[in-house]
């Protein structure tokens, strides 16, 4: 993992500079900035990303909210497709010693991040790229698709393959393959 001051930034948020109140910034996600996070999985991507911060004196509450697409590999026949990815995520930064926040059901899906008293700024790159990476699915293919993007040859070379495994089986394990019909 990058270190926090090399991480990209446009998600950077110099809070010093703004006063207590709340503030909206919009961002997008690309494919640079996956490649930056050295992501192999994500072959493309738009996603909008947007923050909305709450300041105050002693904390500041930040709403992440993601939208968009993300472009993966199929894990059946390798053709790309695009899925959607859709969330929100909420952190609470505060400075050192001045929350004393106890456990609640609302706490519970909160991030809390202690900041420096020195602190001047922080950056939520590493929290959009997680939050985005929890929307893809770990079983990546088109079933849940209206259009099937498949590539037709591949899954008949599959096919191929898997017909030729089943005829090519190996004798020693049919009374094992008996007792499971039973």
């Amino acid at each position: 993992m990058k270190k926090a001051s090399d991480l990209p930034g446009e998600f950077e948020i110099e809070f010093v500079k703004l006063k207590d109140g709340h503030y909206d910034f919009q961002n997008e996600a690309k494919l640079s900035f996956f490649e930056y996070f050295e992501n192999p999985d994500v072959k493309g991507a738009q996603v909008d990303v947007s923050l909305g911060l709450d300041k105050n004196v002693h904390m500041m509450q930040v709403i992440i909210q993601v939208k968009g697409t993300v472009d993966v590999t199929c894990d059946r026949c390798l053709e790309l497709i695009a899925r959607p990815v859709q969330s929100q995520y909420r952190i609470v930064y505060h400075f050192q010693g001045d929350v004393n926040h106890q456990a609640d059901e609302e706490q519970l899906e909160v991030e809390y991040v202690e900041l420096a008293h020195n602190a001047t700024s922080f950056n939520v790159a590493r929290q959009v790229y997680e939050t985005i990476l929890l929307c893809i699915p770990m079983i990546r293919n088109c079933d849940d698709m209206e259009i099937k993007p498949c590539n037709s040859q591949m899954l008949e070379k599959l096919n191929t393959l898997q017909a030729g495994e089943e005829a090519q089986a190996d004798p020693r394990w049919d009374k094992l393959k008996e007792l499971f019909k039973k």
